[in-house]
């Protein structure tokens, strides 16, 4: 075992005053301030108090070591990590989007699940999520499949209802039209538009039909 006192060494000896014992850091182990202290070499900052030979003061002693020179691996591993990149900069897969007899270019990150997927797709062609279906060579995909199909030029074709613009309107009139009245967003964006963005008179639009 490597000798405890190879580490420590005294704290100033001729403190002398009251003050000196203010500023003193605490023992480690025992929470005590006397002018007699065993001062870590390594980290300057780890007190105690007593004999490196009490073998409970040599553990510590040891403990302190091997805690602080885990510390310093641990920042050592840190700064050699490369730097992580945001999602948006992460290459992607490119693939071909058909929808509305017109094709578009998408990108795909590689680190997306399949919900992520089907929640890009209906943003970015603003079509509506339960109504949107996403086709491959034939076959309709899913959450679980479309990430097996995903390749560099690979045809998609989209059919869904596109999403009603709510330019104008408030976003938080459709969610509560959405709720209360148990309908679609389209549904809510089109009574608002009706009743002039007034939410009481969507609402009568909405119950009348």
């Amino acid at each position: 075992m490597a000798d405890p006192k190879a580490i420590f060494e005294d704290s100033d000896e001729d403190s002398g005053n009251s003050s000196a014992l203010e500023t003193q850091p605490a023992c480690l182990k025992c929470g005590q301030v006397q002018r007699m202290m065993k001062c870590c070499t390594r980290c300057r900052k780890a007190f105690y108090c007593g004999s490196g030979e009490d073998p409970e003061i040599a553990y510590q002693i040891l403990r302190h070591q091997k805690l602080d020179s885990s510390k310093e691996t641990e920042e050592d591993t840190k700064d050699n990590q490369p730097e992580k990149k945001p999602v948006h900069d992460l290459p992607g897969v490119e693939i071909v989007l058909r929808f509305n007899k017109q094709k578009q270019k998408f990108k795909i990150c590689g680190c997306w699940t399949g919900e992520t997927i089907f929640e890009k797709l209906s943003d970015f062609l603003s079509v509506l999520p339960k109504t949107m279906k996403v086709i491959h060579k034939g076959k309709q995909l899913t959450i679980e499949t479309v990430r097996s199909v995903v390749s560099p030029g690979a045809v998609m074709q989209v059919v869904g209802e596109p999403m009603e613009s709510a330019e104008g309107l408030e976003m938080k009139d459709i969610e509560v039209l959405m709720a209360q009245m148990s309908v679609e967003r389209n549904v809510a964006v089109r009574a608002l538009r009706q009743s002039g963005g007034d939410l009481i008179d969507a609402m009568m639009t909405i119950g009348n039909k």
